[in-house]
């Protein structure tokens, strides 16, 4: 292990790479990244050099040193690439931290999960700046990312709460709340990221409460002892 690391703070990288890179570098089996982890740091390192709208499949595959088919077999294109990321680091930690907490406090705990889901796309604060300012009014990928996955999560958070909704209302309640979220998020990331995360996720918990109280006085929860 040390040995490794050594070689990964030589001279050749001018400086030591940061820990994030170390992860990327270190990841999958052993000490060989996996396709995926080269697919994405090639992603991110030519995204900061030109726009996402400039990014193509086979520049990723030239990056990263694969052949276009191989980076098929893992995605359909640069969106699903981008869908990936955004699911794996914004919206998993919010199913991480819904396992850690009792359903009874559904509502309650729905500051806390808005909160949370700013504060990862905050921890990615550059990636998310790069790729989402450039697009806002020009480019819908990240809208449609950010939408389509908070979408599917709202639909598994309406089931979780057993209540009956006409399949329609269940439709278009998660793509409502989906779309909004996706929004707010284009529109802050765009803006800098200056409003602190805490204060965007209490102003969108405000705004979105209101429904989520009603669906609540509605619901039959089970006990969680």
């Amino acid at each position: 292990m040390d040995e490794h690391m050594a070689q990964l703070e030589s001279s050749a990288f001018g400086e030591p790479p940061s820990p994030i890179m170390i992860r990327i570098m270190l990841g999958g089996w052993g000490f060989a990244m996996n396709v995926e982890e080269r697919i994405e740091k090639s992603f991110r390192s030519l995204l900061t050099r030109m726009s996402y709208q400039k990014i193509t499949v086979s520049a990723i595959c030239e990056d990263a040193g694969i052949a276009r088919k191989t980076f098929y077999v893992h995605f359909t294109d640069k969106e699903a690439l981008v869908a990936h990321i955004f699911k794996r680091d914004v919206v998993m930690t919010q199913s991480q931290l819904r396992e850690l907490l009792p359903r009874d406090y559904a509502v309650e705990n729905a500051v806390m999960f808005n909160v949370k889901l700013y504060q990862s796309v905050l921890a990615e604060k550059d990636f998310y700046i790069r790729l989402v300012g450039p697009m806002r009014g020009v480019d819908d990928t990240f809208l449609r990312v950010a939408t389509n996955i908070i979408y599917e999560y709202n639909l598994m958070i309406l089931d979780e709460r057993g209540t009956e909704l006409p399949a329609w209302e269940r439709d278009y309640t998660a793509y409502f709340f989906g779309s909004s979220q996706a929004m707010l998020m284009q529109k802050w990331i765009s803006d800098g990221m200056e409003i602190p995360p805490e204060k965007l996720g209490e102003l969108y918990s405000r705004l979105a409460l209101g429904y989520w109280r009603d669906r609540n006085d509605q619901a039959q929860f089970p006990s969680y002892k």
